[in-house]
């Protein structure tokens, strides 16, 4: 467990550089906090940072990236148990 707050820490301070200088490498640091804030059961956190990597690679508009960020949203979703919510919140751009 500490070392997924370990991780969150380091990912919330890579944050605010990557958003301005490598919008696509912040995606990726926000799918990573997704994934650790899903294993330290903060399932509604772990969904909002999916969702905000999922749309920081709409913005960038490589199909075959959205696609895998959007299976990657699909996972956190499932393990969170919202799996119902996956259409709710994300729009399908293929």
């Amino acid at each position: 467990m500490e070392s997924f707050e370990e991780a969150i820490h380091f990912y919330e301070a890579a944050e605010a550089i990557l958003a301005v200088s490598s919008p696509g490498a912040a995606a990726d640091v926000f799918l990573k906090e997704a994934l650790c804030r899903m294993y330290l059961n903060r399932p509604d956190e772990a969904i909002n940072y999916a969702m905000n990597a999922y749309h920081l690679k709409q913005k960038l508009g490589d199909e075959e990236e959205i696609k895998i960020c959007f299976d990657e949203c699909v996972s956190i979703f499932m393990t969170c148990g919202c799996v119902h919510d996956v259409r709710l919140k994300i729009t399908i751009h293929f």
